[in-house]
């Protein structure tokens, strides 16, 4: 059975128990030790492993040369991003970075080594911004250790040149009826194409959408979940749109865009694999950008536009910001024009099982 190894520690079962054990390598008695997780679950003994990481690989002034990356991106999550409004990301970056580096030392974090992981990145047709995203979180771990004094030094980290931005594909109706279409093959990913297009929300935005933002008595979504401080990235309060509404009634699971339960942290994958098989290059933006095109086009105003993609006007208030979602025309040129749009669309379905109804195209 191959071991889950993390900052020096591995899980591995022993004969005559069907517990997983926590296994480390002792130098000063040059053996093998080992701990009982005292369970049979592997997803149990996983999380047993890394709290036994984080409350026994935190070094004091310690080279470089002996200290693993991953334990150092253990403490960073655990003690400072897991704590920010980019929590969520910081959380999948991490899990990235662990996958490639593995048990390797800080000292092996070399211009070539960097290197290879950016060449790893683009071999799995990631974003050259993702990849600088996950730089930046290695780099934040590296400095939390040295401010801390677990590290006596850090090296370098280097930033890439990104590509140049593709231009966003802007959807017509034919394509994305088609789109749809193949992706109420895969749960998540129509969900996700539903509420990004009734919503014109950010795709993070949208993978973290649960219940508990959605106010169906007053007809809203909070896109800014409760505790979260806004950002730059401004998540506006937007009306439920007729066409999402069933929808929204009819999905279980939180949040809503979840695969078995859990979490998405990423679409962009799946997204390109559908639009290659319809000969398109498509992302998760995509969607955000063909439906500010589509109310541009139904000449909604600027205003009501700009707040449904989470661009606060500057000269508003925050007494104004907690009050105008609560007036009946909020948004509704907006919210008329995504309903209008929908039901032009060549759809095959266009609501969900309890509302079903199957259009001859």
């Amino acid at each position: 059975m191959p071991r889950i190894r993390r900052a020096g520690c591995w899980l591995e079962k022993i004969s005559n128990s069907e517990n997983w054990y926590i296994c480390w390598y002792d130098p000063a008695t040059q053996r093998t030790r080992r701990r009982s997780t005292q369970t049979e679950s592997k997803e149990h003994a996983e999380a047993a492993l890394a709290q036994h990481v984080l409350e026994n690989s935190r070094p004091r002034d310690a080279d470089p040369e002996y200290v693993q990356i991953a334990a150092l991106l253990d403490h960073w999550l655990s003690e400072r991003g897991s704590k920010i409004p980019s929590a969520e990301a910081n959380s999948y970056g991490v899990i990235v970075l662990l996958e490639h580096f593995g048990t390797e030392r800080v000292s092996a974090l070399t211009p070539l080594r960097q290197d290879k992981f950016v060449d790893w990145m683009r071999d799995r047709d990631y974003a050259d911004s993702t990849t600088n995203r996950h730089l930046t979180i290695l780099r934040a771990a590296l400095r939390h250790a040295w401010k801390n004094g677990r590290l006596k030094g850090q090296p370098y980290i280097k930033s890439i040149k990104e590509n140049e931005p593709k231009p966003k594909h802007i959807f017509t109706p034919d394509q994305f009826a088609e789109f749809l279409d193949r992706a109420k093959q895969i749960e998540h990913i129509f969900r996700f194409c539903m509420i990004s297009a009734n919503t014109l929300a950010r795709p993070d935005a949208v993978r973290a959408l649960t219940p508990f933002q959605v106010k169906f008595d007053e007809r809203r979504i909070e896109l800014n979940p409760p505790g979260r401080r806004q950002t730059k990235k401004y998540r506006p309060i937007v009306p439920i749109t007729d066409t999402l509404l069933p929808w929204l009634r009819s999905w279980d699971g939180s949040p809503y865009v979840n695969y078995n339960g859990a979490a998405v942290f990423d679409i962009g994958k799946s997204f390109a694999r559908i639009g290659a098989d319809m000969g398109l290059t498509v992302t998760p933006y995509c969607i955000r950008h063909t439906m500010a095109t589509q109310l541009n086009r139904e000449g909604v105003s600027e205003s009501q536009i700009a707040r449904f993609l989470g661009h606060k006007p500057r000269d508003t208030t925050k007494a104004t910001e907690f009050y105008i979602h609560h007036r009946p025309e909020y948004l509704a040129e907006a919210v008329a024009a995504i309903d209008a749009y929908f039901g032009k669309l060549p759809l095959k379905i266009v609501r969900p099982a309890a509302h079903l109804r199957v259009v001859e195209v």
